[in-house]
């Protein structure tokens, strides 16, 4: 229900990272104060002044926060090409999403990665929307990441029997 205009304004700040993630092409932090010493001095800036929203799952302190941005895991999942890696995939595939994730939204997800899955012939995909879960399919209320660890379920039993049954179903029990 945002404007554009407020959301791209909200968006600046997770541009500007993703930016700073490809210049340095996962190098790491130190490597990155020697060779890009302004993008460092830039970043720890904007991360200490609270533009960037406090995601409970990323440490605190700006410096750390900066040490994942600019390592190699986070450059991966950045630049990941998805789309060409499931063009490759031949075998039943099963993907699931719940309701309530906020990292990787249904409507826009589940739709792609099935026409990349159909569009290289695998000829058995699955997609499903499971009811109440969150990204790391536990039963939730609102799919925040900060409710994550308030969750006393590790992972859903009703997304655990989906995906045994679709196994037995392909494979046999």
């Amino acid at each position: 229900g945002l404007d554009s205009a407020t959301i791209a304004r909200a968006l600046e700040p997770f541009d500007q990272i993703v930016e700073w993630v490809e210049e340095v092409g996962g190098a790491g932090l130190e490597q990155a104060r020697e060779t890009h010493p302004d993008l460092v001095r830039d970043a720890l800036d904007l991360l200490a002044s609270g533009r960037v929203p406090r995601d409970p799952m990323l440490p605190q302190d700006p410096e750390a926060q900066l040490a994942l941005f600019l390592g190699p895991w986070y450059h991966a999942q950045v630049t990941l090409d998805a789309h060409s890696i499931l063009r490759t995939v031949r075998v039943p595939t099963l993907a699931l999403t719940g309701s309530l994730d906020t990292i990787n939204y249904p409507e826009q997800n589940l739709p792609a990665i099935r026409e990349a899955l159909e569009s290289a012939g695998n000829p058995d995909v699955t997609t499903m929307v499971v009811p109440d879960l969150n990204h790391v399919f536990q039963t939730a209320r609102t799919g925040s990441m900060m409710e994550y660890g308030m969750l006393e379920e590790s992972f859903s039993v009703e997304a655990l029997e989906l995906i045994t049954d679709w196994i037995i179903e392909r494979f046999g029990s």
